[in-house]
């Protein structure tokens, strides 16, 4: 079964935002100089890396769930191999980001929490929030509606 989810609206507007910044940079660099080119060319990538990594809707059957992102990866976690657990916002509190999107397409990244670990963030909205926990140990926290 295909779930979707969507962004929320504040979201959507900073990811607009966020594209049109770099060219607001080269516009700015035809005035003011080179600097602003140089800061267009370093927000670029880490706009299309984080447009890449988010997802996109989430895949669940009886013997796995997957994560469909943008640029067509899939992170798959097999059911009988991982533990599904539905969570709620405030699993998210208190963590940190060591690197990530909070809102810019998605929330997406490496968090840390004193008090759950650490953990892979890949979520569209705050919303249907599912912990999955792999045979390794690594936590992944994903949109899931259970």
């Amino acid at each position: 079964m295909k779930q979707t989810f969507h962004l929320p609206l504040w979201s959507v507007i900073l990811s607009i935002f966020m594209w049109l910044l770099p060219f607001v940079f080269i516009g700015a660099m035809m005035v003011y100089g080179m600097t602003f080119l140089v800061i267009a060319l370093l927000v670029l990538p880490i706009n299309i890396y984080f447009t890449l990594i988010m997802p996109r809707y989430t895949l669940v059957n009886d013997d796995s769930i997957q994560v469909i992102l943008v640029s067509g990866k899939r992170l798959c976690f097999d059911r009988k191999l991982c533990r599904v657990t539905p969570i709620d916002k405030s699993y998210l509190s208190g963590s940190v980001r060591t690197f990530g999107s909070w809102g810019f397409m998605g929330f997406t990244g490496f968090y840390d929490s004193r008090k759950n670990g650490n953990y892979k963030l890949y979520l569209i909205n705050q919303k249907d929030l599912c912990l999955i926990e792999d045979e390794k140990g690594k936590k992944f926290v994903i949109n899931l509606k259970v």
